[in-house]
């Protein structure tokens, strides 16, 4: 298996958008994205933000929740968290 990414940012939408599963959703992809990397930030991104969503989101793991539309400032803004977070974490392994 290959080394997994760091950071991913998840566009819900995309994922319904696709169908590339009909029943498949953004938390359950994000459910299986923590359990086969925890390490990895999960940044979630959607157009249809509730605050189910978001809190649901974040109880799972994801790292931050963005609705769209966002500012291009805000998305590098998480982007840095996340990498600063990440030299945290292996400067204290």
């Amino acid at each position: 298996m290959g080394r997994p990414f760091e950071i991913l940012i998840l566009d819900d939408e995309s994922i319904v958008g696709q169908r590339l599963k009909p029943d498949l959703d953004g938390l359950q992809v994000l459910a299986g994205i923590r359990q086969k990397s925890p390490r990895t930030k999960v940044i979630m991104i959607t157009g249809v933000a509730t605050l189910e969503l978001a809190h649901e989101s974040l109880n799972q793991g994801a790292f931050d929740f963005i609705a769209k539309p966002f500012r291009i400032g805000k998305i590098r803004d998480t982007i840095l968290k996340a990498v600063k977070t990440l030299e945290k974490e292996q400067g204290e392994s």
